[in-house]
């Protein structure tokens, strides 16, 4: 069960933990997300290990960065445009979505995500990460 995206978190009364594919439903897709991380809600599912994790089972939260990499997917699969200018460099979310476009390039694997990916990063002004 999805409780929405946070931040960080009370690091009291959450568990951070790195599934290898996390399914998730956005904007009429079904996306599977590679090594993406979660916030463990109840303190009853802290012991589990990543392996254990069942979204309808466990309570759980997606950090802010990591929405950024879904909706950034979305809009590369969907080719929409995510809104963002070279201009918007000292808004703080600009660079949320900076990181998760590293982040996707780290995961993705497919030719033609990867150049939506880019094409994407170029309009909005984002920096490659250099290799």
């Amino acid at each position: 069960m999805d409780m929405g995206s946070h931040d960080t978190p009370e690091q009291d009364h959450v568990k951070k933990i790195v599934v290898k594919a996390y399914k998730h439903h956005e904007a009429g897709l079904d996306l599977v997300l590679k090594n993406m991380s979660l916030y463990l809600l109840n303190e009853e599912d802290f012991g589990i290990n990543p392996d254990q994790f069942d979204p309808e089972e466990h309570e759980h939260s997606i950090p802010k960065y990591e929405m950024a990499r879904i909706y950034l997917l979305v809009c590369a699969l969907t080719h929409d445009d995510l809104g963002f200018t070279p201009e918007d460099r000292d808004d703080p979310v600009f660079h949320i979505y900076e990181k998760a476009y590293h982040r996707c390039l780290e995961q993705a694997t497919e030719p033609e995500l990867l150049t939506r990916l880019d094409q994407i990063a170029q309009a909005c002004g984002f920096v490659r990460p250099h290799a």
